[in-house]
């Protein structure tokens, strides 16, 4: 077999061939204008020319594969196909185009454990040191209260962002289980009784796809016993919300679609209990709204602002947390490093810098806490950390 492939008929022949679907795999990824002209990656195309059916053989050979993610596109299974890949020793699983699923289905997808625990395997959680492995059944639309419970076993990350809608029942079958995150950004809409039973989940929770904070959301917020709520879909928030979403106990409040906030609303933030507050949506604030930020009462505080001067830079870094993100900036000059390295907590997040003068660099090194970047930029600042210290 050639390392790459030039049209289908070439990958057609080598399945009739019986190769590997490894070997067909690697192929594949190396086929990047074959790939280009079919809008896919390699599993994709690897599943609709060569594998229109999954069978049990195939399921085994594909969990033997030496990657940490692996996308399974059938769109049903069989009970031992379920129970072949639920052995995939990788920590992302992810069967998106399941349209369907049965209790006894669940119960045995439920037994996926990737890598286990192994503190290289998982989805690292910043700041928490947490690792969990990823099971993604993005493709339901719908599912009942016995396949919700069957879960009962998975306790890593459990992604149903296909579901439009469920009741009170299958609320609190998700709720009892022992999962450390659950995706339901499907969900636009839930009624009391759904919320009421929702906020009884222990663990991570994110309804991305709710719009608008009504009377339904406000009780899940203020009865939330899990650590951490993600809303990123809404986008406006008002005082009167602001107020309300003040009785949110738990860990960390994620409202990253917020797109600006006014004094008034930054005054209220500023009081909130919560431990970490995630603004990642927001691209500017002025020099006042900074200064009412650092006195957050929280741990952390993530930002998305694009922009940043000497005079926020400075009061934005006056928090006495341990966590500041600026996730959205893309760069800095060395005068703002400089107001950076007055942060005292141990963690400044600028995730998106891409670019950075070793004027810059050299004077960010000094900062004694973690700084989380690109791989690029971090290495450009250790570069001089080894000098400082």
């Amino acid at each position: 077999m050639s390392n790459s492939f030039r049209t289908i008929q070439e990958i057609l022949d080598a399945s009739r061939r019986g190769d590997s679907l490894y070997s067909i795999y690697q192929c594949l990824e190396q086929s990047e204008a074959l790939l280009k002209e079919r809008q896919k990656n390699a599993f994709e195309l690897l599943f609709e020319i060569s594998i229109p059916s999954l069978t049990e053989e195939q399921a085994k050979e594909l969990v033997s594969f030496p990657t940490d993610y692996l996308a399974i596109y059938s769109t049903t299974i069989s009970l031992p196909i379920a129970q072949a890949i639920s052995q995939f020793k990788g920590t992302y699983l992810s069967l998106r185009k399941l349209q369907e699923i049965d209790e006894q289905i669940a119960k045995i997808l439920s037994q996926f454990r990737g890598k286990g625990r192994d503190k290289n395997s998982g989805i690292l959680f910043k700041n928490s040191g947490i690792l969990f492995n990823s099971l993604s059944l993005n493709g339901l639309s719908q599912i009942n209260e016995a396949s919700a419970k069957a879960f009962a076993q998975y306790d890593g990350w459990l992604n149903l962002d296909g579901l439009k809608q469920i009741d009170e029942s299958i609320a609190k079958a998700f709720s009892q289980l022992p999962a450390k995150f659950i995706s339901l950004n499907g969900l636009e809409e839930i009624n009391e009784l759904t919320a009421k039973a929702l906020s009884q989940f222990q663990a991570n929770l994110s309804l991305n796809g709710v719009q608008e904070i009504n009377e339904a959301m406000l009780v899940l917020i203020s009865q939330f016993q899990g650590k951490q709520l993600s809303l990123n879909g809404v986008t406006q928030i008002n005082e009167t919300v602001a107020r309300l979403l003040a009785s949110f106990q738990g860990n960390k409040l994620s409202l990253d679609g917020v797109q600006q906030i006014d004094e008034s609303i930054a005054n209220i933030f500023s009081k909130y209990k919560v431990n970490w507050l995630s603004l990642n949506g927001v691209s500017q604030i002025n020099e006042k709204i900074a200064r009412i930020f650092a006195e957050f009462q929280g741990n952390a505080l993530s930002f998305g602002i694009q922009q940043i001067d000497k005079a926020i830079a400075k009061e934005l870094t006056q928090f006495n947390g341990i966590w500041l993100g600026l996730n959205g900036l893309r760069q800095i000059d060395e005068t703002i490093a400089e107001s950076f390295t007055q942060f005292k907590g141990r963690y400044l997040s600028l995730e998106k810098i891409q670019q950075l003068e070793d004027t810059a660099a050299k004077v960010l090194a000094k900062y004694k806490g973690t700084i989380f970047t690109t791989e690029k930029i971090s290495d450009q600042i250790n570069k001089f950390k080894k000098n400082i210290f």
